[in-house]
């Protein structure tokens, strides 16, 4: 006959034993965030489970800190593409100045003057002056320095160019 001090629970374990004082007794509920609910156990038998549960915690961490500094360069890598696509654009606008300011006449300091206005980076590398009611035809290039920590390392300088092309009044 089983008194209450005997077991916790009327059935047996899954092993077919029945419980006994000092080993693991389950009160009711599932394992908590530190490991199962003991009542009596061997302090020795429950630290030796605490701790597999610390040593899954720590191999998430190690997980972590490695998707961690991947996640870090994704970020620094993007971080480089839109330098690279805000230099493509003032390139552009650079370039749509220097055509406008070539189109009325105007000397070839003044149109690498306006092309400075845009962007103090960008160099004159082409212009094509033309006579009245023709085509007049620019480029302009500007060299950007890959300097973002970590990925300036993994990505080669770029070197950025446009064209604009206007009619000469």
């Amino acid at each position: 006959m089983k008194t209450s001090t005997d077991t916790h629970r009327d059935d047996a374990g899954d092993d077919g034993e029945a419980f006994s004082p000092g080993s693991v007794r389950w009160l009711g509920r599932a394992d908590t965030p530190r490991g199962p609910i003991l009542d009596g156990a061997d302090p020795r038998r429950w630290s030796e489970q605490r701790s597999a549960s610390f040593g899954e915690r720590g191999q998430a961490t190690v997980e972590f800190a490695g998707v961690l500094m991947l996640i870090v360069v994704v970020v620094l890598l993007i971080g480089q593409v839109l330098v690279v696509a805000q230099a493509r654009v003032a390139v552009e606008n650079a370039a749509r100045a220097g055509v406008r300011e070539l189109s009325i006449g105007a000397t070839d300091a003044q149109v690498a003057a306006a092309i400075r206005d845009i962007d103090q980076r960008a160099n004159l590398t082409a212009a094509q002056r033309a006579q009245p009611g023709q085509t007049s035809r620019i480029r302009v290039e500007l060299r950007i320095a890959t300097d973002v920590p970590i990925v300036g390392v993994l990505v080669p300088d770029v070197t950025v160019s446009a064209s604009a092309t206007a009619r000469t009044e």
